[in-house]
């Protein structure tokens, strides 16, 4: 009988730390049931989808609260994969304008003592100022590219140790290249 109320003391120690640390974290974290509606969003995603409690959240469609249409059918593709014990993360767009545009979507299966599947865990990170930058590094290497190849001159480009890094169709033209 110690020997499992000690079991039992642990256990609820444990789970009261596994609360704090889902309700502190700056991640939106949620479990979502096999049909995926929510059973449980933390602080921070029910302020992040404008909930006023958890109450709110519980039993919506997590997929249509939470994600743009063109993104919904991955996310469930993701949920299902989970469903079958495979953990999967992508990139997707939040439904939502705002400081949490872009998120990275992790789906793990919760799995209970006889290895089964019953929910999933969904922890979902901004990623905005990210993505921001790598579309804008993108837009100013396109931009590059387009003078380069458009410049009517012929160009060479050369790393610091001699090699050629990139050149344009006007000196490939004017050296008889394809």
């Amino acid at each position: 009988i110690e020997a499992r109320e000690k079991a039992e003391r642990l256990k609820r120690e444990a789970e009261a730390r596994y609360r704090v640390l889902a309700q502190t974290s700056p991640d939106c974290i949620k479990l979502i049931d096999k049909n995926g509606k929510l059973i449980f969003m933390n602080q921070t995603g029910i302020l992040e989808h404008g909930f006023r409690t958890l109450e709110d959240a519980i039993g919506k469609d997590f997929t249509l609260i939470t994600f743009k249409q063109e993104f919904q059918g991955k996310v469930k593709a993701a949920l299902k994969s989970a469903l079958r014990g495979k953990t999967t993360t992508l990139e997707v767009q939040h439904r939502s304008k705002g400081d949490h545009e872009w998120l990275l979507e992790t789906f793990s299966p919760v799995k209970n003592d006889k290895n089964e599947t019953e929910c999933v865990l969904a922890v979902s990170r901004n990623i905005t100022p990210l993505k921001q930058t790598t579309l804008e590094l993108k837009s100013q290497k396109e931009f590059i590219q387009d003078i380069i190849e458009n410049a009517g001159v012929p160009i060479l480009a050369y790393r610091k140790e001699g090699s050629l890094l990139l050149t344009n169709q006007t000196l490939l033209a004017l050296l008889g290249y394809r």
